[in-house]
């Protein structure tokens, strides 16, 4: 519903949720919806009446495959990984995250270690199993990665 320039919540059942009023919103899909309030984006999902991720500076769709999809989210200048079907696959501990494989079979993450001059990889599945760390000095990453 829409009132006063701002959205909020009423289900088919009229089911009582939280009065929150929010700025704008997005529909992934039968269950869940990202929601804006302010400057971040929050995860509602629709089944349990609740928010189940918060302060998300912002999300992007990395992969979509027939009704699951991947997301990759940034909270607190970190970028994680959550799935519709999964939930939170990788914290937001990230500097950088790819999904590889046309089925979307591996994750790729890098964490950057500044202060050390180091880069963090990290190989996951599409479960968010961890299969592959390994570390580099940041002068031979780029090397690595092009081998």
């Amino acid at each position: 519903m829409f009132q006063s320039n701002k959205y909020y919540i009423v289900t088919w059942n009229y089911k009582n949720l939280p009065t929150q009023f929010w700025d704008d919103y997005e529909i992934i899909n039968e269950q869940y919806l990202w929601l804006k309030k302010g400057f971040y984006w929050n995860l509602f999902d629709l089944r349990k009446s609740k928010v189940v991720l918060s302060n998300i500076s912002e999300y992007k769709l990395a992969k979509q495959i027939e009704h699951d999809a991947y997301f990759i989210i940034k909270q607190d200048g970190q970028l994680g990984m959550w799935h519709t079907q999964r939930g939170i696959l990788l914290e937001p501990l990230f500097t950088n995250i790819q999904i590889k494989g046309s089925e979307a079979q591996f994750m790729v993450a890098q964490k950057e270690v500044e202060e050390a001059g180091l880069i963090l990889l990290f190989i996951y599945d599409h479960t968010g199993k961890q299969i592959l760390k390994e570390v580099y000095e940041e002068k031979d990453f780029e090397k690595a990665i092009c081998d």
